[in-house]
């Protein structure tokens, strides 16, 4: 659901997951830009945009047109134009500053979160992302402690999430018993199911939650009521594991350490969260009450804002 800061005072407002406080303020490693700062902007193109697509159409062969295929979003590629001038501190000190905090991040698995919130927006928003080019022009206005430093940030997610972790968790319910005749072999003495967490998207686009499973239970599921898809993996875990399964990067890990990518039943799928409200059930093939726990944590997804 949609979130209200706390007011602290007439036109500042704090928000979860976020130091912004106002409009037009943004973050990204440790700097601060926007209202209230020694670091302005004067514009910030292409993050309230829809990303490149990258299209799935297939030219028709001897014909005009294209056979429509699957169009997928590309990288995000965005200019954020900072500005130093009247500041609170030496002029080289603060252009240090933004200097430290744009450095190359070789690492494609370190990449930050850059944090903006922009008029009308219920809270702030992030999107994961790197700075790919920036320049700091030493001209005129240098001389009089003025610098228009454009940067430029590629986010190979292109989605804008909210700053707001969401997260649900359920048990499984008391297993269902008993067999009903005549006798159909293989036959089934109950299994346990119902169990269900309710949860909303408040963005415009899907966004991929991670799931986790907590043991004892026997061959868990987590199914998507809203679009039908299921996961289901065929895994016993003890009182003492637990399994994460992040339908994002679409991997498996058994505590941790170890990858259960194998552990998948045929039919699974690695779903998404649709935009609005979701109902996800969970269910076991536990024949007796287990305590097993299941969790979600997602955010809010938009794509073009």
């Amino acid at each position: 659901m949609p979130y209200s800061g706390a007011t602290l005072y007439p036109g500042v407002t704090t928000y979860p997951g976020s130091t912004l406080v106002a409009a037009f303020q943004g973050s990204f490693n440790g700097l601060l830009f926007g209202p209230g700062t020694d670091v302005q902007f004067t514009k910030i193109d292409g993050l309230r945009a829809l990303p490149a697509l990258r299209s799935g159409d297939v030219v028709v062969p001897r014909r005009d047109g294209s056979y429509p295929g699957v169009n997928l979003l590309g990288s995000r590629i965005f200019v954020v134009d900072l500005m130093v001038t009247v500041t609170s501190q030496p002029f080289e000190t603060v252009l240090s500053g933004v200097a430290n905090a744009l450095q190359n991040i070789s690492d494609p698995a370190k990449q930050l979160q850059l944090q903006f919130l922009a008029p009308g927006w219920a809270g702030p928003r992030q999107i994961t992302c790197r700075p790919t080019k920036a320049a700091l022009p030493i001209d005129l206005d240098y001389s009089f402690h003025k610098a228009v430093i454009p940067v430029e940030f590629t986010a190979a997610d292109p989605l804008l999430y909210d700053t707001v972790l969401q997260t649900a968790s359920a048990g499984l319910p008391s297993p269902t018993a008993g067999i009903t005749f005549p006798l159909t072999f293989p036959a089934s003495f109950g299994a346990s199911t119902g169990g269900s967490m309710q949860v909303n998207n408040a963005g415009n686009y899907a966004t991929a939650p991670v799931f986790t499973i907590t043991g004892p239970c026997t061959n868990p599921s987590l199914t998507n009521s809203s679009t039908g898809q299921f996961m289901k993996l065929n895994l016993t875990l003890a009182a003492s594991d637990s399994v994460v399964i992040d339908m994002g990067t679409r991997s498996i890990m058994l505590n941790g350490t170890a990858t259960r990518f194998n552990a998948v039943a045929t039919g699974s799928n690695w779903f998404t969260l649709p935009p609005g409200s979701s109902t996800i059930r969970v269910a076991s093939a536990d024949s007796a009450q287990v305590a097993a726990r299941f969790s979600i944590g997602f955010r809010s997804a938009w794509g073009f804002a």
